[in-house]
């Protein structure tokens, strides 16, 4: 928990931000608690990721020659604290504003995306859906802006981590976790089943023109 004297310090930060419970629910739509709430920020960062980058160093003094070396550095995307604001008449916590400072190698290049607009707006309503619908929004269609987006089974099943033995299995989990809840929130218009080169294939269409033949079947 912080105090007013750590906030101030975390306003003085080169990158921070601040909101509350009612910012919070207000932008993912989701109904939690405040203990809930800090529960998720203080998970999200305690997540290191893995930065790896080349860096050019000499052989020795003598020798202008240069070797490349892979580093790997692991960062965390942000830091945060939290002031509480308990209830007067029995004081439980109920309420909380929170501090975020970006101060980490990780925090200060999202801030640099950010201010390069280098993003994609996402509607609040993706986090109401299943976690799979989510995944697959974020890593086929958000920066797709083909209206017609053909994916292999097999690269839905590596990129959700999707583990089933069963090939009917995995073809349900698609269609019903997956496919149907992006259709019936409006996050894509149709999809529809077929066999491609490398077995099952999926083409998803982002669009609603009507005179494409192909989107009058879906499966």
């Amino acid at each position: 928990m912080l105090s007013d004297t750590d906030a101030e310090t975390i306003m003085r930060s080169k990158y921070w931000t601040k909101f509350n419970d009612k910012d919070f629910r207000k932008f993912t739509s989701l109904k939690m608690t405040s203990n809930d709430i800090l529960k998720l920020l203080l998970e999200t960062s305690r997540v290191e990721f893995k930065l790896t980058f080349p860096v050019r160093l000499r052989l020795n003094d003598k020798n202008l020659q240069e070797e490349p070396h892979r580093m790997n550095m692991f960062s965390r995307l942000f830091e945060f604290g939290d002031i509480e604001r308990p209830r007067e008449s029995d004081g439980v916590i109920r309420k909380r504003k929170y501090f975020v400072t970006f101060n980490t190698i990780l925090g200060e290049l999202f801030v640099h995306n950010l201010k390069m607009i280098n993003y994609d707006w996402i509607r609040e309503d993706l986090y109401s859906l299943p976690a799979s619908a989510q995944i697959f929004f974020r890593k086929f269609i958000v920066n797709n802006n083909n209206p017609r987006i053909p994916i292999n089974l097999e690269t839905i099943t590596g990129k959700l981590n999707l583990i089933d033995g069963n090939r009917s299995n995995l073809e349900n989990t698609v269609k019903e976790n997956v496919l149907e809840p992006l259709k019936m929130q409006g996050f894509i218009s149709s999809y529809k089943k077929t066999q491609g080169l490398h077995g099952t294939k999926y083409i998803v269409y982002r669009d609603f023109d009507s005179n494409d033949p192909d989107k009058k079947t879906t499966e």
